[in-house]
Order: structure tokens, then sequence, then C-alpha cells
């Protein structure tokens, strides 16, 4: 399997298509996972036009667009063109939106069962795949084992979920696995970040991120456990820590962009050495 080691582009929004190609090439990642929401590189409404436009400019640095991230969470007008949109561009999979628990958690699994039958659906005829990341918190997908009565059944090829350890781990401490081994065969793409638990002055204790290989995250059990899935061998890095100590404001646009380009190549090189 090849690995495609790609970016998830949230903190590279003030990045031009141009900009971002250069700054993903230069710092040694192979493609991007590219933001195709509200506020990001690409905005819904005009996905038509837009999204070709960045997959070339980035494609003619020799950056992919292997996955994008979406707000997809039902299937609209807006929702069909977004994943048309990116059928046509190549793109293999995309990461949906997040879903809420309503007052009853088991009625709000039924609901969103048909969600995903319909996304199902819609993915099949368009030949992509749908993925729900796992988040820590209060959300759908949190747990990890909520996904299974969501997915169960449907075709993996159409939707399954984004894996996310770090999440996982924050999540579920020792327990993290279980999850990941009962959703193996519907796992396309990961992500690769970390985190750790810590104390705030006040008692209350919050989660953390931090790069790759300083948090809680078992990197040696993970690798041994991803072969029992069906990935695509995407690993999505994504950056919920800052990528340098300055404020941004502080810097002139050149000395930004070089610093961002040194904390994504110093990232990718502890990605690669764990994934």
């Amino acid at each position: 399997m090849e690995k495609q080691y790609v970016v998830f582009t949230k903190p590279l929004q003030w990045l031009d298509p141009e900009r971002l190609a250069r700054v993903v090439s230069e710092s040694g990642f192979d493609g991007v996972d590219l933001s195709v929401r509200p506020g990001g590189h690409v905005e819904p409404a005009s996905v038509d036009t837009d999204l070709p436009r960045v997959v070339e400019t980035l494609a003619a640095k020799g950056v992919s667009c292997p996955t994008i991230v979406t707000g997809i969470t039902a299937v609209t007008e807006e929702s069909e063109a977004v994943v048309k949109a990116a059928a046509s561009c190549g793109v293999e999979a995309y990461r949906m939106g997040y879903l809420d628990y309503g007052t009853s958690v088991d009625e709000s699994l039924v609901s969103h069962r048909a969600t995903f039958e319909q996304l199902a659906e819609l993915n099949t005829r368009h030949g992509i795949h749908g993925a729900y990341q796992n988040h820590a918190g209060t959300r759908v997908g949190s747990p990890v084992w909520d996904l299974y009565p969501l997915l169960d059944g449907l075709p993996p090829d159409a939707i399954g979920f984004q894996y996310d350890v770090r999440h996982a781990v924050i999540e579920s401490g020792s327990g993290w696995e279980l999850g990941m081994r009962r959703l193996a065969k519907w796992i396309r793409t990961i992500v690769a970040k970390d985190g750790y638990w810590v104390r705030t002055e006040d008692g209350r204790f919050e989660a953390v991120s931090c790069p790759v290989g300083t948090g809680m995250v078992d990197w040696d059990r993970f690798n041994k456990l991803l072969p029992e899935t069906d990935w695509n061998g995407i690993v999505s890095v994504h950056f919920e820590f800052p990528l340098f100590p300055e404020d941004p404001a502080s810097l002139t646009e050149t000395e930004r962009t070089q610093k961002t380009i040194d904390a994504m190549r110093a990232e990718l090189e502890r990605v690669k050495a764990r994934v």
C-alpha cells in the first residue's frame, strides 16, 4: 500500500491556493485534506467552479487532493453538489460534518441511521466514500462504539468513518482499541495527531493537543491494529496546537510562511516515524 500524507488545511486558510500549494509542497506533504465548507478554502455555494480550480492549482505544484472536509450532515441540493464536484475532481473521500444527540440517545440514533443510509446511497451513485470523524466530547461518534448501529449493513466503500486515534484515546483511555477493532472495515482514512489530559488551575481537567509522539497515544499498538482495518493509506495530519510560539500578526508574510513550513515539516517527520 502506498501511503499518502496529507494535511488538513484548516490552519492554512490564510493562504490562497497558489501559496497553499507552495507551503504544502515545500513542507514535504503529498497532498491536502482540503476544507470545503463555510469559511474554508472552497465555499460550498461555489464548489462547481472553485473546487476544480483549486485542485488544478495544487496539482500544478505536484500536490494531490485525495480527501476533503465538508459540513455535510444530510442529503441536500448543496451537499449533492459538493459530492458530485469532489468525485469529478478525483477526490476519493470526504469527511462529513458532526451530528449531535437530542434529548433521547436512542431516538437520535434512529434518526441519524436514516441520514447515513441516504448518504451511502448518494455516495454510491457518485463513487466516493463519506467518512464521519470520531471526536472527543458528547457528539455522535465520541465513544466510537455508537457508530456501529449507524454503519452496520451499509457498504464500507460508500460510507464509514475517519478514525482519529487522538480523540479515541482522550475519550476512552486504554479502551480505545476496542472501538477501532469493532469498526475496522469502515475505516478508510486515518488522522494522525496526539494529546493528553491536564488539570487546570481551577481544578478541572481539559484535553490538550500536542505534537505526535508527545501525548497519550500508543503508536506501536495503533500500528499493530491498523492492518485489521480497510485503511486506504491516506494519513490526514491535523494541527490542533500552535505551529509556532509567535503571534502571527507580529510576523511578516515571509516569516509566517517559513515558520509554517518548518513546523509542518517537523510534524510530518514525527508522523512518518510512527505511521
